[in-house]
């Protein structure tokens, strides 16, 4: 699948995150089509027009904040793996991190790279606390959101949906040459 890139966001060593865009539709209806992904989430978007509606808020919501969807793209390949977002929750009343990757490319620290990255992209831009939200069952979430140095608040409910809440406070001093940025 051939996209035409948006401007590079971040990247790491094996991964580059980039804005999504109006061209990753069949990606994202893959992806938010994903039997893992509907488990997990609370965005439901079966068809192609709905996706692309998605998008196109994606990029607005881009355009306004400076943040909001990734895909998180392998950087040998050229191909897209996942979604990677930081964006404003309102139950949660400040941004939340989220990821996902399609079930093929899972299990490789794909995840954890690109939320990593990301996270300290926020830290720079001047973000005081994050929140990442999961599933009470999902283990693996709850082990990531721990490697990102998040610590368990209390569960709540986003749409009518139970999730645990974790946060992360901004470290209070950047490290210097983050690898990230």
């Amino acid at each position: 699948m051939l996209v035409t890139p948006s401007p590079v966001f971040v990247e790491t060593p094996r991964l580059i995150l980039r804005g999504a865009q109006r061209g990753d539709d069949e990606f994202f209806l893959e992806l938010f089509n994903d039997a893992a992904f509907m488990r997990e989430n609370t965005d439901q978007l079966r068809s192609l027009e709905a996706v692309r509606a998605y998008l196109d808020w994606a990029v607005r919501y881009r355009a306004q904040r400076g943040f909001g969807a990734f895909v998180i793209v392998d950087r040998a390949r050229g191909n897209p793996l996942g979604l990677c977002t930081v964006v404003w929750q309102r139950e949660l009343g400040d941004e939340h991190i989220g990821y996902s990757l399609l079930e093929r490319y899972r299990g490789e620290g794909r995840a954890f790279e690109a939320a990593s990255a990301l996270l300290e992209a926020s830290w720079a831009r001047g973000a005081r606390r994050m929140f990442g939200i999961v599933r009470p069952e999902n283990a693996i979430s709850h082990h990531l959101l721990g490697k990102l140095g998040m610590t368990f608040q209390r569960e709540g409910v986003v749409d009518g949906r139970t999730f645990a809440w974790y946060r992360r406070e901004r470290p209070a001093l950047l490290a210097a040459g983050s690898p990230w940025l």
